[in-house]
């Protein structure tokens, strides 16, 4: 059975969001809340080198940048934060909550996407290849699957609750796409460092409330 949810996006109301049953991302009844954050920069962003699910770590301005988004964010009463276990996500989680009585509970399923073997390669390189050169690359219904259990996981735990999520630029980009109803092949969407999106959970509704330094096509 096919179920609904629907999306509002500031100034956008969306058709319905159709989910497969096979797929599983229904939602029980009650309210959430969803930061979701980009993790801090790292020395492979700067050269433009794939690091996928790669364990590359923070860099100082990495760390300045969480430590910033901490101070941004310390009025907000967070339950509970969740964290990509890749080292640069999960820094930048316990960079944000140091100051707070919070666990930063480590999670595989909201990881970058897996790009087979171009991982640690430079992104121009991955782009001259062809394209059956690139068929081990994680796909967006792959990441989707499950970004969407976890998501499910969260909403059944966290009833009225809000939850920090520290994540990755295509974990977000893909939540984004899949709400708006985006063409993942042709869509790409940018995702500052420590940049913001922020969820609403309630009553079988999940609506995008709030994006901060992420780009729209």
């Amino acid at each position: 059975m096919t179920k609904n949810i629907f999306l509002s996006f500031i100034f956008i109301i969306s058709p319905f969001l159709h989910l497969s049953a096979e797929s599983d991302h229904s939602f029980s009844s009650n309210k959430v809340i969803f930061y979701l954050i980009r993790h801090g920069q790292t020395d492979w962003n700067v050269e433009k080198r794939i690091q996928g699910q790669l364990p590359v770590v923070l860099n100082e301005i990495g760390r300045q940048q969480a430590a910033a988004k901490g101070a941004l964010l310390q009025e907000i009463p967070f339950d509970a934060c969740y964290s990509s276990d890749l080292p640069r996500a999960y820094e930048t989680a316990q960079i944000i909550t140091q100051n707070r009585d919070l666990e930063v509970r480590a999670e595989s399923r909201i990881r970058e996407r897996h790009r087979g073997k171009w991982q640690g390669h430079l992104e121009i390189e991955y782009s001259a290849a062809p394209q059956e050169d690139k068929m081990d690359t994680e796909t967006d219904p792959m990441m989707c699957e499950r970004i969407f259990h976890f998501l499910n996981e969260i909403v059944k735990k966290h009833q009225n609750e809000t939850v920090l999520i520290v994540t990755h630029e295509q974990v977000i980009g893909n939540i984004v796409k899949e709400l708006l109803h985006l063409d993942c092949h042709a869509v790409e969407i940018a995702v500052q460092h420590t940049g913001a999106l922020l969820l609403e959970y309630c009553d079988g509704q999940l609506k995008i409330k709030e994006l901060n330094g992420i780009v729209l096509p």
